[in-house]
């Protein structure tokens, strides 16, 4: 998916899972998952979104989840994704300059 995006023109971005304290869900190796991520986003120049160990430290905050269990997280932990994101995609996306008009600069806030 990585070759296809650039192909098309695109710039991808690959992610980090966020933590799960499901108990049911102990078959899951997300730090072994976590692992080829970060190996696959260095060997195809991917930059990488840190979900997990950026969550994981308050992931007790962002639990109960959505829907009352420790997988989906509850508004503070989507908000915190977001913010993740957000800063991981402000590295790529050139910053425009304030909006210049009849001699006035207008700034956002």
């Amino acid at each position: 998916m990585i070759d296809k995006s650039r192909s098309h023109g695109l710039t991808p971005l690959l992610a980090t899972i966020p933590p799960d304290a499901e108990p049911s869900h102990s078959y899951k190796n997300i730090p072994l998952m976590n692992s080829h991520i970060r190996t696959l986003a260095g060997e195809k120049n991917v930059q990488l979104v840190e979900l997990h160990n950026k969550m994981a430290p308050h992931w007790n905050e962002y639990t109960p989840g959505c829907y009352g269990d420790l997988l989906h997280p509850n508004a503070a932990g989507f908000k915190a994704m977001g913010d993740i994101w957000y800063e991981s995609l402000a590295k790529i996306i050139p910053r425009r300059p304030p909006l210049a008009w009849r001699g006035l600069l207008l700034k956002k806030h």
